[in-house]
């Protein structure tokens, strides 16, 4: 997992100029890189990072007092667009609302459950992959 929290404090054409080649370089180092997109702040340098051909993947992170990432659709769906992967963490239902819209291939979901009644056993782990599986709309 790749970052640079600076790029968040900097225009796009800065970014290009001193952060970019620096990603560039590491991902043709890497077989499996990923960039920690963190916040709104540095969404404005995400076409140059769907630029990189060896960036595997964006982890999205929406930041602090943001809406969680299943209400950042558009986004998640320019990065899968953009031929990446994407990792987000989720609740149960936010991992359903992004299979029930965009599909779940690409996508890393790091389901964080909302109480302790959730995913209390094995079985209703694989119970709730399988709704997720049956409501895909990508499949």
């Amino acid at each position: 997992m790749m970052q640079s929290d600076f790029a968040y404090m900097i225009s796009p054409a800065m970014f290009e100029r001193f952060v970019l080649p620096d990603l560039t370089a590491r991902c043709n180092h890497l077989d499996h890189s990923f960039y920690h997109l963190d916040g709104k702040g540095q969404i404005r340098h995400l076409d140059l990072l769907l630029s990189i051909g060896r960036l595997r993947g964006i982890q999205w992170i929406p930041g602090d007092g943001q809406p969680p990432p299943q209400e950042w659709l558009p986004l998640l769906k320019r990065i899968r667009g953009g031929g990446k992967l994407c990792q987000v963490f989720v609740s149960p239902e936010g991992a359903r609302t992004i299979v029930k819209n965009l599909g779940g291939r690409g996508f890393l979901f790091v389901i964080q459950p909302v109480s302790a009644a959730d995913f209390r056993n094995p079985e209703e782990a694989q119970a709730f992959l399988k709704t997720l599986a049956e409501e895909d709309s990508s499949l």
